[in-house]
């Protein structure tokens, strides 16, 4: 309801503030709202009049921005948890649900850190119930620079072994020209075999900077 006192949020930015982060405290959502899409409206002037719903101001402009009203009774998010590793910058450039790894039906995670200078790896992480990490092994580049992880993908079962198996993308490998490693996969993450796939064009044309199941 856009004219609805109870339901709107204002703040004063100070004269001359050019940059900077302003936050609105909106109130709660009603009891009873329905859920689905809505917009919110965003007034920005130095007209006390912009602070109505509704009506003209002096100067300023008017944002309505998209939003989403959802029923916390329905699953949509329960938890959430969080990863970070400090001094890796590029961690999580490359993100891909591949199935379960170890056996404990838990799907698991491979996450990409591409670097185009150093050492690349790709992180294979088992999760637990509550999507916690358990254990991480790492599986490096063969060559520094290539962008190894820049991309992954599930593979399934590739070779009947019961374990999940990736596909990992590495655009800068050969000067550039790019190309594609399988990975077999142990039941601890680690890699069993790796099987090379070059492009099959020369040039520049980083091969391997996207894959897909």
């Amino acid at each position: 309801d856009f004219d609805n006192a109870s339901e709107r949020a204002q703040l004063s930015i100070p004269a001359g503030t050019s940059d900077g982060l302003a936050t609105l405290s909106f109130p709660s959502v009603p009891v009873g709202s329905t859920t689905g899409a809505t917009y919110a409206r965003f007034r920005i002037s130095s007209d006390a009049a912009a602070a109505n719903p509704f009506g003209a101001a002096s100067d300023g402009e008017v944002e309505d921005h998209r939003a989403r009203i959802f029923d916390p009774s329905d699953g949509f998010v329960r938890s959430r948890t969080r990863q970070a590793q400090a001094g890796a910058g590029t961690f999580g450039s490359a993100l891909a649900a591949i199935g379960d790894v170890n056996g404990d039906g838990i799907d698991d995670l491979a996450v990409g850190r591409p670097s185009s200078s150093a050492a690349s790896s790709v992180e294979i992480q088992l999760l637990d119930a509550q999507g916690a990490v358990s254990a991480r092994t790492f599986i490096p580049s063969q060559q520094n620079g290539t962008r190894f992880g820049a991309s992954v993908a599930p593979l399934g079962d590739l070779d009947g072994d019961g374990v999940a198996d990736i596909a990992v993308g590495e655009p800068l490998a050969a000067g550039g020209q790019g190309g594609l490693v399988l990975i077999l996969l142990n039941p601890d993450g680690s890699a069993k075999q790796r099987i090379q796939h070059a492009s099959a064009t020369a040039g520049n044309d980083q091969f391997g900077r996207a894959v897909a199941n």
